[in-house]
């Protein structure tokens, strides 16, 4: 029997409590904050779903882990608010 975090995918509106780096995520490009190229967007269409890893997180203000730092395929990283992701493969045996 494992113990620990639950392992949930198909969530969309994640918060700091329930990601950690490694997990896999999915989120619209419309979503996406900031792109390792320093600007909004990412030369996809709006609609289109991304999938990635989440290789780190940012604050935004006085609020912590606000944003997670993902990596997609294409090796770009994009800052996404944690509430528009959706978690695709949790690494649940992992401490944060």
């Amino acid at each position: 029997m494992q113990l620990g975090r639950a392992i949930t995918s198909g969530i969309r509106g994640l918060t700091g409590e329930d990601t950690r780096a490694g997990d896999r995520v999915r989120f619209h490009a419309a979503d996406v904050f900031l792109t390792n190229l320093g600007g909004k967007g990412v030369g996809q269409a709006q609609e289109e779903e991304l999938e990635g890893t989440i290789v780190g997180f940012s604050d935004s203000g006085p609020k912590l882990r606000f944003f997670a730092v993902i990596e997609v395929v294409r090796t770009e990283s994009m800052v996404v608010p944690l509430e528009r992701l959706e978690l695709v493969e949790s690494r649940a045996d992992e401490e944060p």
